[in-house]
């Protein structure tokens, strides 16, 4: 398990940090919130899973801003993870 850390890659996931600014938090708050109460936990889960994306995307072009493989790779995974979803809500039986 060791060697699996110790990779250059997986030092930059352990070591960096990204700040979220109060408002975008308390608005993500809210949002969830009312959705959970209205029981729309499937539209509350997309857009935590969007607000998340956001960040990892904000956070992959600070550190592989110059490997373009690698922001395809997490572009093409959240354009399918989100296809997805949206494929799985739209076929949702009640």
């Amino acid at each position: 398990m060791r060697i699996f850390f110790e990779n250059e890659f997986w030092q930059i996931f352990i070591n960096t940090t990204v700040t979220t600014p109060a408002p975008e938090i308390m608005l993500l708050l809210v949002v969830t919130t009312i959705c959970l109460i209205a029981r729309w936990s499937r539209v509350g889960l997309l857009i935590a899973f969007i607000y998340a994306y956001r960040w990892g995307w904000l956070l992959m072009h600070q550190e592989f801003g110059t490997h373009h493989e690698m922001l395809l790779i997490y572009y093409i995974s959240g354009i399918i993870a989100i296809v997805s979803t949206v494929i799985a809500f739209l076929m949702r039986k009640d």
